[in-house]
């Protein structure tokens, strides 16, 4: 995932509402939304204690986001820096979801897995939780704690959670409308949420951050939906790279419910489904 807003505890109703962008290359193999018919694709993975439900990278066998039906979730976004490339990770960031989604762990438990395994992984975000705490951890932050949240609307991007990113900061003010009917205890409506994510509209180039990548990339990325098409685009490499998946997943009081719409490398609708099951008491 490279985009990503948490309505945490917002809404009596609808107490968690995540909704992501993922980019990706496009050549890079994945499976779309499903139940995860075998979890345990690595030989250091736990075995699962209940059903789990996300998309999944078939290349290194990880996921960027995954929920569990005893109402643990998670999603990841690499964190963007050129010295991120320098070196090369035995580990997937993909492989971190399974040790909390769909297990026993306590929270403290993991925050201390977290901390340990830190520097095994590429650069890193993490939110996730459960029906009654949220976090968010990251490996490239000034200090390795891990940062219990409060009820509110988070955005995170490629950078530490809510840096005010050009494409954060519109999201975050775009989200206001749909953020205003959780607050009346609507339903998060999926289509509005697809609308929304596929926001095209670039930043002026002094509104974009530095993140060190050049120019032509810092435009490529700096929109909610990153669409490899944009005539704009100066350097072919660009064209390998977008949003390929956007996904909406909510919780009530019983439900859980993952909505997912992927696109092809022309940034046309692939493929659309919506997963619903009951959350154990």
């Amino acid at each position: 995932m490279c985009l990503a807003l948490l309505a945490w505890q917002a809404s009596s109703a609808y107490p968690l509402v995540l909704a992501a962008n993922r980019d990706e290359v496009y050549q890079r193999p994945s499976a779309q939304l499903a139940p995860w018919q075998q979890a345990s694709k690595m030989p250091d993975w736990p075995q699962p204690l209940c059903p789990l439900f996300g998309g999944r990278d078939l290349q290194a066998q990880g996921a960027w986001q995954l929920a569990d039906t005893q109402g643990r979730w998670g999603i990841l976004t690499n964190y963007r820096h050129p010295d991120e490339r320098l070196k090369t990770y035995a580990v997937s960031r993909g492989h971190i979801l399974p040790f909390w989604v769909g297990q026993a762990i306590e929270a403290r438990d993991f925050n201390q897995w977290l901390q340990r395994h830190a520097s095994e992984f590429a650069g890193f975000n993490l939110l996730w939780g459960d029906r009654q705490q949220a976090f968010w951890f990251s490996n490239r932050a000034a200090s390795t704690q891990v940062h219990p949240l409060d009820p509110g609307v988070y955005v995170l991007s490629n950078a530490l959670l809510d840096t005010p990113w050009p494409k954060v900061q519109r999201l975050h003010t775009l989200a206001l409308p749909l953020l205003a009917k959780l607050l009346l205890n609507q339903a998060p409506n999926p289509a509005a949420w697809w609308q929304l994510l596929n926001d095209r509209r670039r930043p002026a180039d002094q509104a974009l951050p530095d993140t060190q990548v050049g120019l032509v990339w810092e435009r490529h990325l700096s929109s909610i939906f990153v669409h490899a098409g944009m005539p704009s685009n100066l350097d072919e490499t660009v064209t390998t790279y977008g949003t390929r998946a956007s996904s909406l997943f909510w919780h009530t009081q019983a439900q859980g419910y993952f909505a997912e719409r992927t696109y092809d490398v022309n940034a046309q609708i692939e493929a659309e489904k919506i997963l619903a099951w009951h959350l154990r008491a």
